[in-house]
């Protein structure tokens, strides 16, 4: 995605401020509320989905 926004750029002869790279999600994020959750549901603040 990042390569397609540059060579847009480019193409379009470079004007203004170099485009900035997509921000990702930290894959770790979603592990971590994983946890979270399941702490929340064994605890039984929160019920389970399904």
């Amino acid at each position: 995605m990042d390569v397609l926004i540059a060579a847009n750029w480019q193409r379009g002869g470079g004007q203004g401020s170099r485009p900035k790279p997509v921000p990702r999600p930290d894959p770790r994020a979603e592990k971590r509320r994983r946890e979270y959750v399941g702490r929340l549901q064994r605890l039984g603040l929160i019920g389970k989905k399904g």
